[in-house]
């Protein structure tokens, strides 16, 4: 009798080890390596630097307004844009991390709105520049009025349009695309549909690069 349970025993033992492997591997198989470039990418995105015909590197960033580590990555990736403008293009897509920070939706959806006017990067450097001044308030749509104002969009006007639910929608389709992709942290990076974690550093960059020439030659 005592060898049965022994039996029984290890073939459970055997059976959870198994299963748990099962349900690793199911999870790694999520975590996002080399993606198709046209999901990451979107319909309508908010691009600089090389056209898509021209780029030999696609940087798809996944930002949030509110991150400081998102913050700290803007100015390594605008000089790298700036160095590599003809090869180089840069992709902005929202990932508002809400459960932490709790105005970056808020300002994704401003930026939407501005994006309207053709102003996305010139409020989207405001809202990095300033991110310490909205981040700290309760409610920064007084400061993002002021924002708009100061790029000579009209107050009244890009108010009425904060309480627009297509602007909440776009966002919300950015972050169901977060959700498919299985990201967890700001910024995630994709250079040229290969994943980056983290704040890049200029070597980083330059390597990618050296290996999309080195591909695309």
């Amino acid at each position: 009798m005592k060898s049965d349970y022994k039996i029984i025993a290890i073939v459970v033992i055997v059976s959870i080890v198994i299963f748990g492997g099962l349900i690793w591997l199911m999870d790694s198989s999520q975590t996002p390596q080399d993606i198709d470039e046209s999901y990451l990418i979107g319909a309508a995105p908010h691009e600089k630097g090389a056209s898509e015909e021209e780029a030999i590197l696609t940087i798809v960033e996944f930002s949030d307004f509110q991150c400081p580590a998102c913050q700290a990555a803007e100015p390594i990736i605008n000089d790298f844009v700036e160095a590599h403008k003809d090869e180089v293009r840069v992709i902005y897509r929202h990932f508002p991390l809400v459960s932490i920070h709790l105005n970056a939706r808020e300002a994704a959806i401003a930026s939407e709105v501005a994006a309207e006017s053709g102003l996305f990067w010139d409020y989207h450097d405001l809202l990095f520049d300033k991110q310490t001044e909205w981040g700290s308030v309760t409610d920064p749509t007084d400061l993002f009025l002021d924002y708009a104002e100061s790029l000579d969009l009209d107050r009244e006007e890009f108010a009425k349009k904060l309480e627009v639910d297509t602007y909440m929608l776009e966002v919300r389709e950015y972050q169901n695309v977060t959700l498919d992709l299985n990201l967890t942290s700001t910024p995630t990076f994709f250079f040229n549909g290969k994943l980056h974690r983290g704040v890049p550093s200029m070597d980083t960059l330059t390597d990618a690069l050296a290996e999309a020439q080195e591909a695309a030659s």
